[in-house]
């Protein structure tokens, strides 16, 4: 991805700030970088009324979520919230599947005879 040269930003750090950054990355245990901390603390700065808290997830995680985002036509965060409320019913509820469970079921479902009825059709102009 190539980003434009007035998007991109320099800062130059002490051996001491640096440290400190890498600490903060141990000890969040996440697949990160400086940078990826440094966009956080920045979005903080500019947007601090914001009730949101980043979630950081790793590679393998994002894509699956972005896949449910996409099955369930919402937001990836609302999706990541969806999952939460999922564990968080099992919990209470192990006897139950959690309501996203049996909405990407009933998506993919839909999905997959609304694709079978497709193959079906004739196609069009053609005589069958």
């Amino acid at each position: 991805m190539r980003v434009n040269k007035t998007d991109q930003l320099r800062v130059r750090l002490t051996k001491q700030e640096r440290e400190a950054l890498e600490n903060i990355i141990i000890e969040r245990g996440q697949n990160e970088t400086i940078s990826d901390i440094i966009r956080e603390a920045l979005a903080w700065m500019i947007h601090p009324e914001t009730s949101k808290v980043p979630c950081y997830l790793s590679t393998a995680m994002h894509k699956r979520v972005m896949e449910m985002s996409r099955d369930l036509n919402r937001d990836k965060d609302h999706v990541v919230e969806d999952c939460v409320q999922g564990v968080l019913d099992l919990l209470d509820r192990p006897d139950r599947k959690p309501l996203v469970v049996m909405e990407l079921h009933l998506r993919r479902e839909y999905d997959s005879n609304k694709e079978r009825l497709r193959g079906k059709a004739p196609a069009k102009g053609k005589a069958s």
